[in-house]
């Protein structure tokens, strides 16, 4: 049976991709180069719920189920703002940069609710917001203390922000250089009454 590694997300506007890969170079700047792999910029997004390896019929049916729950909810407006790090910054294994809504929160539920009764897989119950800039491959405490030191002057910045249209079925394909992503489908999410 053929299966697919699929995940929904917000792909993100070119001009906040272009701020967030200026980010990833000023970050680049206090480490050795193979410390870090970087995510590539037209991989740069948000994924509201992880699938994993799915047979294609149940894609088929996450599919059917994650239109209606776009389909009820209205375009809203997001902000990528601020560095972090994934546990934390004494240890971190992932940096990334915070992605902020006021329905984003909502939507992801109701998607995670929709996926779940298909999956089976439990509920994630702590989801963060937030676009993966890079994974830490290896790093020693004092380049640690760097990454985290150049990340404080981002803690407050704003990258951009954009109104998003659409979330996206995508499928994920894993090759030696890393994963190349492609859209299976495209959800719209419905203007908002005037």
């Amino acid at each position: 049976m053929n299966k697919l590694r699929v995940f929904l997300a917000i792909n993100l506007p070119k001009d906040v991709r272009t701020r967030l890969v200026a980010v990833q170079a000023e970050l680049a700047r206090t480490l050795p180069e193979k410390a870090i792999r970087w995510t590539a910029p037209e991989q740069l997004h948000l994924t509201l719920k992880f699938l994993g390896h799915l047979p294609e019929e149940t894609v088929s049916r996450i599919s059917a189920e994650a239109q209606p729950v776009c389909a009820r909810s209205s375009t809203f407006h997001l902000t990528a703002r601020s560095v972090g790090f994934f546990p934390g910054a004494n240890r971190p294994r992932i940096v990334w940069v915070g992605i902020q809504g006021a329905s984003l929160a909502q939507l992801q539920a109701e998607l995670e609710q929709a996926c779940c009764a298909i999956t089976s897989q439990p509920p994630e119950n702590r989801f963060k917001g937030h676009v993966t800039l890079g994974r830490i491959k290896s790093l020693t405490r004092a380049e640690g203390r760097e990454l985290a030191k150049a990340a404080e002057s981002d803690k407050t910045s704003e990258f951009g922000g954009w109104t998003v249209r659409t979330v996206e079925l995508m499928q994920s394909h894993l090759s030696p250089q890393g994963s190349v992503y492609s859209v299976l489908k495209a959800f719209p999410l419905h203007p908002p009454k005037h």
